[in-house]
């Protein structure tokens, strides 16, 4: 019985472990496969590389389901067929059927094992008037975030071995499949070595691996293609480590130019990294509005509008960071315009979530609000001793967070 790949590289282990599903992958698919497979009595393990679960999963706030036990309460009745429909007109066919109409089929009974697991549903959103929205975005308590710890959680209460700081290096198959094993690398520079029967690639894709991307994606810069930068988080691991564990051992890849979701950056241009995950800091929302009697400038310029947020966050920072005895006090602010109709209630104005307060420390090198060693709260109130801060931050909504 002679392995796919030569079994030299197992020569020296430092940690081993015997399971019937090793799961290459803490995010969302990896969990839900991991905690499948141990509810069924199964033995599994998760290697994850980075140092937290989730992922990319981490971040999303809804999902799709059709057919749920929520929507018959609340008398929705959106057929998988409607669906299908609209998905497939809007991407003029172009897109593999079967496995839309797979993932449509299962998704009502995805939600209902969410929901049976502890995840709680709080409405279904729309941006459409109810006659016109089919209905079927969930909108989750706690967003993705919520559902990773509830499945991790769940996983270890039934017997799984989740390791973290644990990338997958190499994939041995025996010629007769019944023998796998994975050799992986913890942070103390160990050998893992896991002989698994199965193992269950979910590691994300390969977004934010430039190379591949310009391999498998090359019309992404032919001209005339649409200009969408690529998102993701500051830590991203989709870096395509599942798709080429499995050329390692012979398999095929299929659908390698699609992408969902994003479009592959430039070298020129960034990534946006939008999904930063930061403290949970106190914040109010704030709202500038201008004169009549000046807001006509602003309907036959719309070029002004661009210095609207610039201009309130300068006034803004400003007036927070006058509480705190530091020049170099850090604040930050989310700002969103909103301009009403074209010409009979043209308002243009702007909603700013910002926090409440300042932070000062080590965010003074590194101007990010979520390394603060201490803070100052709203300029209202007085200086708060350090003791009292709460994670770094103080606010008289903190104090409903302790």
């Amino acid at each position: 019985m002679e392995p796919i790949k030569k079994l030299s590289s197992v020569q020296t282990e430092d940690k081993k472990h015997d399971v019937d599903i090793a799961i290459v992958g803490g995010g969302l698919s990896g969990l839900s496969a991991a905690l499948t497979a141990a509810e069924s009595g199964v033995k599994a393990i998760v290697l994850e590389k980075l140092p937290f679960l989730g992922g990319a999963g981490l971040f999303p706030e809804d999902s799709l389901g059709i057919g749920t036990r929520y929507q018959k309460e609340k008398g929705i009745n959106t057929t998988t067929d409607q669906v299908f429909a609209k998905i497939i007109e809007f991407h003029h066919w172009r897109c593999n059927a079967a496995v839309i109409r797979t993932l449509l089929n299962e998704s009502g009974n995805t939600i209902d094992w969410l929901t049976d697991h502890g995840v709680r549903i709080k409405y279904i959103r729309t941006m459409f008037p109810p006659e016109k929205s089919l209905q079927v975005w969930y909108i989750f308590e706690g967003h993705g975030a919520r559902l990773v710890k509830i499945m991790s959680v769940n996983f270890k209460k039934n017997g799984g071995l989740i390791q973290t700081k644990t990338p997958v290096k190499d994939l041995l198959i025996n010629s007769e499949g019944g023998v796998i094993v994975v050799m992986a690398m913890n942070a103390d520079g160990e050998t893992v070595t896991v002989n698994a029967k199965a193992v269950i690639l979910a590691t994300g894709g390969f977004a934010s691996n430039k190379e591949m991307l310009k391999k498998y994606v090359p019309d992404v810069s032919t001209p005339g293609m649409a200009n969408l930068m690529y998102r993701g988080p500051a830590v991203d691991g989709r870096t395509g480590d599942g798709n080429n564990l499995a050329l390692s051992a012979s398999a095929e890849l299929a659908g390698m130019g699609t992408l969902a979701g994003n479009s592959p950056y430039r070298d020129y241009e960034p990534a946006i990294r939008q999904l930063k995950v930061l403290k949970h800091v106190p914040h109010r929302q704030w709202v500038f509005s201008i004169p009549k009697r000046l807001r006509i400038y602003f309907m036959y310029d719309r070029s002004l509008l661009s210095k609207l947020s610039l201009c309130a966050w300068k006034v803004l920072k400003l007036y927070l960071q006058q509480a705190v005895p530091y020049d170099d006090a850090v604040s930050g602010a989310v700002i969103a315009l909103q301009s009403f109709d074209g010409f009979q209630n043209f308002n243009p104005h702007l909603h700013v979530l910002a926090t409440d307060g300042c932070c000062y420390g080590p965010a003074r090198e590194r101007r990010d609000a979520s390394t603060c060693s201490a803070c100052y709260a709203h300029p209202a109130q007085e200086r708060i001793p350090p003791w009292r801060d709460y994670y770094g931050f103080y606010s008289n909504k903190s104090r409903d967070l302790r």
